[in-house]
């Protein structure tokens, strides 16, 4: 607990194999969650988002599953990003490649007008690192 930053509310979530580049069955070690929060009737305006950034994390051999929250807690989207190499990937800075393709994608000024909207339709993003710990796990 002497690591411990905050504690958040517990929630039930889905997977949404429609939005994911990647399998849930897949393992992992490390990985990155995105926790979008939508503002009140917004969630449908992130899916929209959310399924044009799958084509874009395809293309772009990015692993991530995507998590909608399911009658429990805030409504939230998840999205986590796997780490095939751990932390190390961390420091190959992806926003500029995912920008780009994200333009080249959807048309000159996508990305611009993606964060506009995401401006418009999300409260507010949470961001957490997990670590799989085999030794302490209970599977």
């Amino acid at each position: 607990m002497p690591l411990t930053e905050k504690a958040t509310s517990d929630a039930y979530v889905i997977y949404r194999r429609e939005f994911s580049s990647d399998s849930v069955s897949n393992i992992f070690k490390k990985a990155l969650l995105r926790h979008y929060y939508p503002k009140p009737g917004r969630g449908v305006r992130i899916g929209a988002s959310v399924m044009m950034w799958k084509k874009v994390w395809e293309k772009l051999g990015v692993k991530a599953t995507v998590w909608t929250s399911f009658f429990s807690g805030e409504p939230r989207w998840v999205i986590a990003f796997r780490l095939p190499k751990g932390w190390i990937d961390l420091e190959q800075p992806t926003g500029k490649a995912m920008a780009v393709t994200y333009d080249e994608m959807y048309g000159s000024g996508a990305y611009a007008r993606y964060l506009d909207d995401l401006g418009q339709n999300v409260s507010r993003i949470d961001e957490e690192m997990i670590e799989l710990l085999p030794d302490v796990s209970s599977k």
